[in-house]
């Protein structure tokens, strides 16, 4: 990150998602694979979000290469319904 850059705020959405999960998780146990693709799923959906779908400034702010987040977006079509 540049010097003097500020770090982006997480969005409403990013603590909706959370309380999403928090919510379920009083309903009922997860198992700890299922909440963290979930919470990975909502994680990267939201640094793509705010930075306009960029690849390489969603990687950042993620705290993983380009390559990897390539991955992650991968395996979370792949567990998606198909629609």
């Amino acid at each position: 990150m540049r010097v003097g850059a500020r770090k982006p705020v997480p969005s409403e959405g990013l603590r909706q998602n959370v309380q999403a999960l928090d919510d379920q998780l009083e309903s009922r146990i997860l198992p700890l694979r299922e909440v963290r693709q979930r919470a990975e799923a909502a994680a990267v959906r939201e640094a793509l979000a705010l930075t306009g779908g960029n690849i390489s400034r969603a990687a950042e702010l993620l705290g993983v290469t380009r390559p990897t987040l390539y991955d992650l977006m991968e395996r979370i079509a792949r567990r998606a319904p198909n629609k």
